[in-house]
């Protein structure tokens, strides 16, 4: 008896054992997300008690009468185009170097309208690539001539800019900085020219969640920068605790939407990092980004930095992943994606 009694203690003292390592092996798993700014395993997905949807682009609530074919719009980022009206609408924002140091904006509508876009400008080739991703109508104001060439090739849904669509705007500035648009206008031309209105539900939609709660976030704000150029392109971005958003700076100052006078805010900031080359195009000296592959990323969401990788395959949505490996989980709202690249660019995030 006394030698079953002292193996009984001794399974007993192993399974206690068994337990507690079981114990700290989940503690460690859920908490090591906010450890190092990796999202947890599993995170719960976004429910609506509403008959509204999610929008396939961001993630909010939205109507299905809302839910429309993606529309893709340059906008310029030159000292003379700011402010800009209609980025503060938009699902997603891409922003990357055009040529001279000037950042260049596409933004992406889908659910949401305006009656001013703008300043619109031209055409660049990452940019087409980018909006193929959602098989966007893409809306520019002519392009570099590789540009205009890929359109064609890669079968895109142009809108390039015409007289019924877009307007000048006479205010006194460069004519280049006087072109604008609306989403209305846009679906009319794409109506025109035979597109579908209809929402593709072909896209490769991101991941969302809920927004982490408040006990779980950072408390105090945070600025991190992204350097495109010079200090007339360089961007920061403001974590506020108080809305789990992060403030757009452009140049040390707010960067406001020209028609609510609000600053630009938005749920996630994605810093990516491609390599670019100088290119001839008809002449003139044009940059081309390679945007298939894989290449770092940074995601800012939540108060604190996901530190992974961007990946695309040929056509494909360009997806983001955490250091483990898994896809991130963006949060519902406004997601911008900066584009820098190893040779001029750089973030402190």
């Amino acid at each position: 008896m006394i030698i079953w009694d002292k193996k009984k203690k001794i399974l007993l003292g192993v399974a206690i054992a068994l337990v507690a390592v079981l114990v700290a092996a989940t503690i460690f798993i859920l908490t090591r997300g906010k450890k190092t700014g990796e999202p947890p395993s599993s995170t719960p997905p976004v429910e609506f008690s509403d008959n509204r949807v999610a929008c396939p682009l961001d993630g909010t609530k939205v109507e299905q009468s809302d839910v429309k074919h993606p529309i893709a719009i340059m906008v310029e980022n030159h000292t003379q185009a700011r402010p800009q009206a209609g980025l503060d609408k938009a699902s997603i924002v891409y922003e990357a170097v055009a040529e001279g140091g000037i950042t260049r904006f596409m933004a992406i509508f889908g659910c949401s309208s305006t009656d001013k876009v703008g300043p619109v400008r031209s055409a660049r080739t990452y940019f087409v690539d980018w909006a193929r991703e959602y098989n966007a109508f893409y809306a520019h104001a002519g392009g570099a001539q590789n540009a205009l060439t890929k359109i064609v090739e890669d079968g895109i849904l142009d809108l390039n800019h015409n007289a019924t669509a877009f307007w000048r705007q006479k205010d006194g500035r460069a004519l280049e900085h006087t072109l604008y648009t609306s989403i209305p206008h846009l679906y009319q031309y794409a109506q025109a020219r035979g597109y579908s209105e209809k929402a593709d539900d072909t896209l490769r939609q991101w991941q969302f969640k809920k927004e982490d709660e408040a006990s779980m976030r950072p408390a105090e704000e945070k600025i991190y920068e992204v350097n495109f150029s010079s200090a007339l392109y360089n961007t920061q971005w403001k974590y506020d605790p108080a809305t789990n958003s992060y403030l757009r700076l452009l140049a040390g100052q707010p960067h406001k939407d020209e028609i609510s006078g609000e600053q630009l805010k938005a749920k996630n900031v994605v810093i990516a990092t491609y390599s670019r080359r100088a290119v001839q195009s008809a002449g003139k000296t044009v940059y081309d980004f390679t945007v298939t592959g894989s290449g770092e990323a940074k995601i800012l969401r939540d108060g604190v930095v996901i530190t992974g990788t961007w990946k695309r395959e040929g056509k494909e949505r360009t997806l983001f992943y955490d250091s483990n490996g898994r896809e991130v989980q963006f949060n519902p709202g406004q997601t911008w994606i900066q584009v820098i690249n190893p040779d001029g660019g750089s973030t402190n995030a």
